[in-house]
């Protein structure tokens, strides 16, 4: 998926809502005033029925401990070097097995691995804290109004949730190849738990959800078509499949997709749902 393509989307939605608001209320002033004769009021819209209210998903709480619970969760990591490199993050598969991706870390396979054997205890508490039922706050980036400190709390909750997604997968990769289908499919689960927690109507929160989605479904698709003789199986389908339907299958990620990559998306997930059926 292009994020690039998909922030600069955000951004021109952001200034042309504001800009077409304005236009109307331009052309509302403008406008010829009202005859004498009296206004026929539009038809109401019919109430809403109790099996739709039903039938519509329920929408999960704001808790607002979530966010410093995963910065704190980051901040027990190793620390980054000058580049921006970790050693507990970066693993990926192919066909062959695991690879390291280079754009992410300068450790190798075999550091990567040793290191994230390590972290057990820290990828235990993640997986905990996935399994939570609610969100965290609204990104602060979304309000014009919000100072710069709020700003910079939403920006720290959103990196620790996106942090501590690429520490499960990574670890993932590592157990799947290790032929523990189980423990690896439980890690992906626990992902796509922190992009529900994400999933909250901030259209900031809900890129970075978005990306950690789509990201188990490459990996889904690796493990399908197999990596070393090793493939997907039908108890790791169903560990994964439980926290994928709790996505709200109307706004998985909590707010609408920008148009020219919505239909991608929409793909994208209706392959991952194919994957996983039983």
């Amino acid at each position: 998926m292009n994020t690039s393509l998909i922030v600069r989307c955000i951004r021109v939605n952001q200034w042309m809502l504001p800009l077409s608001m304005a236009l109307a209320l331009h052309v509302g002033a403008s406008a010829a005033p009202p005859s004498s004769k009296p206004a026929t009021e539009p038809p109401k819209a019919p109430a809403a029925t109790k099996d739709a209210a039903k039938d519509a998903p329920a929408k999960a709480p704001v808790d607002a401990t979530l966010g410093p619970a995963w910065v704190a969760l980051v901040e027990g990591l190793p620390k980054t070097d000058r580049q921006g490199s970790a050693p507990w993050f970066g693993l990926s598969l192919d066909s062959k097995g695991l690879v390291a991706d280079k754009r992410a870390t300068k450790a190798t396979v075999a550091e990567l691995t040793t290191s994230l054997a390590s972290l057990q205890p820290t990828v235990e508490k993640a997986i905990e804290l996935a399994a939570r039922p609610g969100t965290i706050a609204k990104n602060a980036a979304d309000d014009p109004k919000s100072s710069a400190e709020a700003i910079k709390q939403s920006s720290a909750d959103v990196e620790a949730l996106r942090s501590t997604a690429r520490l499960l997968s990574s670890d993932a990769c590592r157990l799947f190849v290790a032929g523990k289908r189980q423990e690896s499919a439980k890690r992906m689960a626990a992902c796509i738990g922190i992009a529900r927690q994400l999933a909250n109507g901030s259209e900031f929160n809900g890129l970075a959800s978005a990306a950690i989605v789509l990201d188990q479904g490459r990996h889904l698709e690796t493990m399908n078509k197999g990596v070393g003789g090793k493939k997907l199986d039908a108890e790791m389908k169903s560990i994964i499949r439980a926290e994928f339907e709790k996505l709200d299958p109307v706004l998985p990620f909590g707010c609408p997709m920008p148009a020219s990559r919505a239909a991608m998306i929409k793909l994208d997930m209706s392959s991952m749902k194919t994957l996983l059926a039983p």
